[in-house]
């Protein structure tokens, strides 16, 4: 549970993605990381969820699966941001917010 992801919420993407098809801060074929560079543990997301829900939830740990694919587990994973930020870029949603609004979401969908 103590790998580490860098989660970006979707509208924080689809913001990104508007931004690059109408700014001339973006250059094309250039590559820009799209994301929080904060890294998140599976541990910290499920505490998060547990406290937006105020549940107990305890996570499933299982090892990894190995594959003809992927041969090494990624321990931590997260990207550098500073040439879309650069470009005029930010995430605006961070984990606790997003978790909110997905929980939100899905109860008004009931």
């Amino acid at each position: 549970g103590e790998q580490k992801r860098d989660l970006v919420f979707a509208d924080d993407v689809a913001e990104a993605l508007d931004l690059a098809s109408w700014s001339a801060a973006f250059k094309g074929g250039e590559i820009y990381n799209v994301a929080c560079s904060t890294p998140w543990t599976f541990n910290e997301v499920v505490k998060a969820i547990n406290k937006a829900l105020k549940t107990k939830l305890k996570p499933l740990y299982i090892p990894f699966p190995e594959n003809k694919y992927q041969t090494k587990y990624i321990d931590i994973q997260y990207l550098d941001t500073t040439k879309i930020r650069e470009a005029g870029w930010s995430p605006q949603v961070d984990l606790h917010e997003g978790i909110k609004r997905i929980i939100a979401s899905k109860q008004t969908n009931k």
